[in-house]
């Protein structure tokens, strides 16, 4: 667990001492050898999220936040023991994640909660697995960054709302509810600022989605849009496309684009003062997650963390899979630096997760 309040001023400036040394020990010898450990979380965990600062997990019955710097921690919620991996986001100790329980019949819940705020289920469903193309409530995702803290849902009803039509054969589904929403971190208050989405990106001055017409023939198929939370003002990026996974900064909008049921295969990025194309790039088989800061886009390729410069197309690679490691989470970007969280001996006594940080290549990087 990480240190309690009491002793976190101590343990803190020994571990930036250590940090510190370690940086100065390695310089020179590469990026591996500049990654820095921030953290470690004792126990099982299976899911989580950072902001900034701020990084939220779900572990041992309990949803935690806490302050990577001060080692602070907050107590936020009774966890649902959810399968691996959790989808998580956080404003401050505001924490929004997905619990998905059960094996064949599954029980899908979406909740939020804050220290002074007992959690609240903001959804809830039981996905149809036996329908050849995906029906009923659909989750397109969570975001948080700064201040913004927001979810994305969509539903597909089937043809005349028989579900058997979707059983054994292709079907013509519609587009029948959902919408992306924000959460006020904090007072846990829900507002609707978009229609459904099946992909969601924010920073603390916009939203970004990939947006369903209502009551529109699904095509797989969805809109780039992004809103400014501080107007309301909204703008179409580029043309429909099959989105799986949205990034977004200041600058730019980025899509990972791909089959429905498949990886994506190109990453596309627009401006998004002016909504056009800026590249269009081929990618290897990526997982779904993509985060832009600068003039990097940063992806994870299984085990395999790296950036790719949105100038000239070169890659970096930041980190691979380390001996026993069991799983990993992330990429996320802070302070012009990489984060990402590293699992090890899940499901033993000596369980352990470690947050790891590498700084972000140079502008020609």
């Amino acid at each position: 667990m990480l240190p309690s309040v009491g002793h976190s001023r101590s343990v803190c400036f020994v571990l930036m001492v250590v940090i510190l040394a370690t940086a100065l020990t390695n310089q020179g010898r590469g990026d591996a050898a500049r990654e820095g450990r921030l953290r470690m979380v004792h126990g099982m965990t299976t899911g989580f999220g950072v902001n900034g600062r701020m990084i939220s997990w779900e572990g041992s019955g309990r949803v935690v936040a806490a302050d990577l710097e001060s080692g602070r921690r907050f107590s936020v919620a009774r966890g649902a023991g959810g399968n691996s991996p959790v989808p998580m986001a956080l404003s401050g100790s505001t924490v929004l994640w997905l619990d998905t329980t059960g094996g064949l019949g599954q029980e899908v819940t979406l909740f939020t909660a804050s220290p002074r705020m007992a959690r609240t289920r903001l959804a809830r469903w039981y996905p149809d697995t036996s329908a050849s193309a995906p029906i009923g409530s659909l989750f397109g995702g969570v975001a948080g960054h700064g201040r913004t803290l927001a979810f994305a849902l969509y539903k597909l009803a089937p043809p005349r709302g028989n579900p058997e039509a979707c059983y054994e054969r292709p079907c013509r589904r519609r587009v029948a509810g959902g919408g992306v929403f924000r959460i006020t971190p904090g007072s846990l208050a829900v507002r609707r600022v978009l229609p459904p989405a099946q992909a969601i990106a924010a920073t603390d001055q916009a939203i970004a989605a990939a947006v369903l017409h209502p009551r529109s023939v699904y095509t797989g198929k969805a809109q780039v849009v992004v809103r400014d939370i501080r107007n309301g003002a909204r703008r179409s990026i580029g043309q429909p496309a099959s989105v799986l996974a949205l990034g977004l900064d200041r600058t730019h909008v980025a899509a990972l684009i791909g089959p429905e049921s498949g990886s994506p295969r190109r990453l596309r990025l627009w401006s998004t003062a002016t909504g056009s194309l800026v590249r269009s790039f081929r990618v290897p088989q990526v997982e779904r997650a993509v985060v832009l800061s600068g003039s990097h886009a940063v992806l994870r390729l299984g085990g395999t963390i790296f950036t790719l410069n949105i100038r000239s197309g070169q890659r970096h690679v930041l980190s691979r899979y380390r001996p026993k490691e069991s799983s990993r989470y992330g990429p996320w970007v802070a302070d012009g630096r990489v984060l990402w969280i590293e699992s090890y001996d899940q499901g033993s006594p000596t369980a352990r997760s470690l947050i790891r940080s590498a700084p972000l290549p140079g502008p020609a990087g």
